[in-house]
């Protein structure tokens, strides 16, 4: 039998069309971003098209490198996709393919045992497709997260009651009263002297209340609001003196013992705001009028960047 198969055959790729350049993003990071656990870090990533992203002409490897705020980086790669399910951004829960990188370990930041400096740490994801070039990589944007290695950053919690609390006498505690933690660790004198409004609390996990002191990184960050059941407001951005969010949200839930029907955000009447540029709302009913809103614009209730709603009615 003949064959008519060739063989060696010499030809010359004259195509003058690049690789294609493939994705590389992290879709979102957990609402609670302050880091004191191992954690892992989602990407998605694909090279090419969509298809090849899921078949073996997709994606080699994905790196994240991590530096925290002593510029001490810590890189790990994934060479794996998994099935994630997670909130997209308006709200929705979907299943999609990603890269899940780590875990990252900010008592272990070295490898040997060394911790992570605390305070804000960036965070770049790259991605290795199968077929291309170097100019093929894509680097995803710059992130940020909280790494907080001993779990000891200087929180504070409060407890908001607009029927029976008062601005003046009201009292902040130290910790975030287990918020973090999914435990029920509100202080009994947070309790016992709830505030009337979110941003006289705010203000004085901030700035300090005479008796609890500021923490020295002059901030509410990461700071828990708890909200006793009734109807709340967030109020206007020009309200109130201006808070520092600058390394990380203030935290707007309610308390444990709360029906979380019964605890509402109800809308905004200009007079009980946050005047700040990262809010958290977790776990909470959420029940606005047709001319309240949120968004990201300076007129929106409750701050200048809603930083993120999770878990909410």
């Amino acid at each position: 039998m003949t064959s008519n198969a060739a063989s060696g055959l010499a030809f010359t790729n004259t195509s003058t069309t690049d690789y294609p350049v493939g994705i590389c993003t992290i879709p979102s990071l957990t609402l609670d971003s302050r880091k004191a656990a191992p954690f892992y870090i989602d990407v998605y990533a694909c090279a090419g098209c969509y298809s090849g992203h899921m078949s073996q002409f997709g994606v080699s490897a994905v790196e994240v490198t991590i530096t925290d705020s002593a510029a001490t980086a810590r890189t790990l790669t994934s060479t794996s996709m998994q099935m994630v399910d997670r909130i997209g951004e308006e709200g929705w829960q979907d299943r999609t393919v990603l890269f899940r990188v780590g875990p990252f370990d900010p008592s272990n930041w070295d490898g040997a045992g060394t911790d992570a400096a605390d305070g804000v740490a960036s965070v770049v994801a790259r991605h290795y497709p199968k077929i291309g070039n170097a100019d093929s990589r894509q680097t995803s944007r710059t992130e940020y997260l909280f790494l907080d290695p001993t779990d000891s950053h200087e929180l504070r919690h409060a407890v908001i009651d607009p029927t029976s609390g008062n601005d003046t006498t009201g009292r902040v505690a130290t910790g975030d009263g287990g918020w973090s933690a999914g435990e029920d660790s509100v202080s009994a004198t947070a309790t016992s002297n709830p505030y009337a409004t979110m941003h006289a609390a705010a203000s004085d996990c901030q700035r300090g209340d005479g008796t609890t002191a500021a923490p020295s990184h002059n901030t509410c960050s990461w700071s828990v609001l708890y909200l006793v059941e009734d109807d709340h407001t967030l109020g206007s951005y020009d309200f109130g003196q201006r808070l520092n969010t600058s390394l990380g949200p203030v935290i707007v839930t309610r308390l444990p013992s709360a029906a979380k029907a019964s605890t509402k955000i109800t809308g905004s009447d200009g007079t009980n705001g946050l005047r700040t540029t990262a809010v958290m709302l977790d776990d909470l009913t959420v029940e606005l009028g047709t001319s309240d809103r949120i968004s990201t614009g300076a007129a929106a209730i409750g701050s200048g960047d809603l930083h993120g709603v999770g878990n909410i009615l």
